[in-house]
C-alpha cells in the first residue's frame, strides 16, 4: 500500500481524518502521513488527499489554535500564544489564517497528485470517505467499520482533544464573531474559493 500524505488547512479535521483512515484499512498505521497547512506544503508530487472546510468554520478553528486557552498541543511551547481578550492580536491571527486558507487553495485543482474531498463528506459520512479513498487510491487493504466516537476517542488519547467538535469556549465565540464582522459573505474570497470547489465535489458524489 503506497502512503497518502493528508493536508489540509488549519481546522479542516486532518487529524479525525487520518486517525480514521489508519484505524480503518488493516496494517495502515503508518501510511497516512499528515502534511502541513500550507501551499507549500502539497506542492510535492505524492498522492495526497487535501480536505476542505467551510471558511468561516476553518479560519475559526485555526486561529483559535494561537490562545492560550486553547491548550492547543502542537503550540505547547510556542512564545506568541495570545489572551482571549488580545482583540488586536486575535485579528492578526484570523487575517493570518484567512490569507494560508486562500494561498493553499487558489487553484488546486491544476494539482493532479492532489484528491479533494469536503469536510462534511468526512465528518457525515466517514465509511462512505473511507470506500472513496479506497477506490481513488487504490488501495486494497481490508476495511473495519470505525465509529465516529471510536475515532475521536483516538483523536483525544493522541493530545489532541481540541481538534474534536466540543462546546464553544468563549474564546471561540469571539473569534466566530469576528470573524463574521470583518469578512462579509459577498467579498470573501475564501468563501468563493470553497463554494466553488465544494459544489463540484458534491456533484462527484451524485
Amino acid at each position: 500500500m503506497a502512503k497518502v500524505k493528508i493536508a489540509c488547512p488549519a481546522g479542516s479535521g486532518m487529524n479525525f481524518a487520518q486517525q480514521l483512515l489508519q484505524l480503518s484499512f488493516y496494517n495502515a498505521e503508518d501510511q497516512f502521513p499528515t502534511g502541513g497547512h500550507e501551499r507549500k506544503d502539497i506542492l510535492e508530487e505524492v498522492p495526497t488527499l487535501v480536505i476542505v472546510r467551510h471558511p468561516y468554520d476553518a479560519i475559526a478553528s485555526g486561529a483559535e489554535r494561537w490562545l492560550k486557552s486553547s491548550d492547543h498541543k502542537a503550540f505547547k511551547n510556542n512564545t506568541d500564544l495570545i489572551d482571549d481578550l488580545d482583540i488586536d492580536n486575535i485579528i492578526k491571527r484570523i487575517e493570518g489564517e484567512n490569507f494560508r486558507y486562500v494561498e493553499f487553495l487558489k487553484d488546486i485543482e491544476s494539482l493532479s497528485h492532489v484528491k479533494l474531498f469536503t469536510f462534511d463528506f468526512l465528518t457525515q459520512n466517514s465509511q462512505a470517505f473511507v470506500k472513496e479513498v479506497a477506490k481513488y487510491f487504490k488501495i486494497k487493504n481490508e476495511i473495519t467499520i470505525r465509529s465516529i466516537p471510536e475515532v475521536l476517542q483516538v483523536v483525544v488519547d493522541s493530545g489532541n482533544a481540541n481538534r474534536i467538535p466540543r462546546e464553544k469556549s468563549a474564546g471561540r465565540k469571539q473569534i466566530e464573531n469576528l470573524i463574521i464582522n470583518i469578512y462579509k459573505e459577498k467579498e470573501f474570497d475564501a468563501l468563493k474559493i470553497y463554494l466553488s470547489l465544494k459544489e463540484k465535489l458534491d456533484k462527484e458524489l451524485i
